[in-house]
């Protein structure tokens, strides 16, 4: 599985959302090192109650992605 940082650029948030539900993508925090709840499905939404997007699990970051 490979690993990647999350920087906040258009590139790597696209590369999450095309990539991640295949499984072989972790997402990291830049600040804690944590892996971050990636939520890109309904599932993910009832699992994680969240709205679609990327959390760190401490706080240092979120971004809400869009239906589109």
């Amino acid at each position: 599985m490979e690993e990647i940082v999350y920087d906040g650029t258009l590139k790597t948030k696209i590369r999450i959302v095309n990539e991640y539900s295949a499984g072989q993508l972790k997402v990291i925090c830049p600040k804690c090192s944590e892996t971050v709840i990636v939520v890109l499905t309904v599932e993910d939404i009832i699992k994680y109650k969240k709205a679609l997007g990327l959390y760190c699990p401490n706080n240092h970051f979120w971004v809400h992605f869009e239906r589109g």
